[in-house]
């Protein structure tokens, strides 16, 4: 599912794009985008719905570690995005519907 939504989202950094970066990272050697798809909800928590599109995030791969070592927190959940917290700065981050 990470690839149809890295697909659908133009492997571009959701989290560089809300902050007006730059969204794009390198490009691979067949000349694609390189991205990283983040499980909002850790697929090992189990939770209900957690290996589909809507939990899924694109990130950059400074961000996808930044959100699971840095400072990075969801801070509320809604139907249509999310709305984290990143260095203390809010942002919203639309979810991803295929």
């Amino acid at each position: 599912m990470g690839d149809k939504v890295k697909v659908a989202r133009g492997h571009r950094c959701q989290i560089c794009e809300a902050t007006g970066l730059h969204p794009h990272t390198f490009a691979k050697r067949d000349g694609s985008r390189y991205a990283e798809a983040h499980h909002v909800q850790p697929v090992s928590k189990l939770i209900a719905g957690s290996l589909g599109e809507q939990n899924i995030m694109v990130l950059c791969p400074n961000h996808h570690r930044q959100a699971h070592y840095g400072d990075f927190e969801v801070v509320e959940e809604n139907a249509g995005d999310w709305n984290v917290s990143i260095d203390g700065v809010r942002l919203s981050i639309d979810r991803t519907v295929l």
